[in-house]
């Protein structure tokens, strides 16, 4: 860290991003949350077996809207970490056998993606790959989306109900993906 940073440490210490204890960026309570096993669950639309890093709550949520809409950059290796766990999780769940594993970042609007300087799932699917070298990832930034309403605060069906139709493939990005 630089001096600029140091001097702007003493002025506003960072906080935790899950529980906002200061002078970390995650704590060692809130750390471990995104350390614990993997669980499936069962899709509720279509097929695609789901994995989630870990039961989902408060201090989880706020380092998810920390990351996503508070420019909390410095959380993105744990978070890549837990995401390459998940994708362990989940290749064991279906029996992947090798193989490329292709990644397909949830889009945001573009309204979102210049908000927050890019996308921001996107850069975590490419850090999850640079942290896992081992792990064949390929990441497709290819989905695109509409805007719709804010998902805070909304339930799962309400949730679905925001997002149907809002997705869609960038025509001009599809030819970045290979033939298997």
């Amino acid at each position: 860290m630089g001096l600029l940073g140091e001097f702007g440490e003493l002025l506003l210490p960072r906080r935790c991003a899950g529980c906002g204890r200061e002078n970390v960026s995650l704590c060692t309570r809130c750390l471990r949350l995104l350390g614990g096993i993997p669980r499936a669950m069962e899709p509720r639309y279509g097929t695609i077996p789901i994995v989630g890093v870990c039961e989902y709550n408060s201090q989880i949520s706020k380092m998810v809207v920390g990351y996503k809409d508070e420019g909390r950059r410095d959380i993105l290796d744990p978070l890549a970490l837990a995401l390459t766990r998940s994708i362990v999780a989940a290749l064991d769940l279906i029996g992947y056998s090798g193989g490329a594993i292709r990644l397909f970042p949830a889009p945001s609007s573009d309204r979102a993606r210049r908000r927050r300087g890019g996308s921001h799932t996107a850069a975590l699917a490419n850090r999850a790959k640079e942290l896992s070298p081992e792990l064949p990832l390929e990441v497709f930034d290819v989905l695109a989306a509409k805007r719709s309403r804010d998902q805070v605060g909304l339930g799962a069906i309400e949730r679905a109900r925001n997002a149907e139709r809002t997705q869609y493939l960038n025509r001009r990005r599809i030819a970045e993906i290979p033939e298997m």
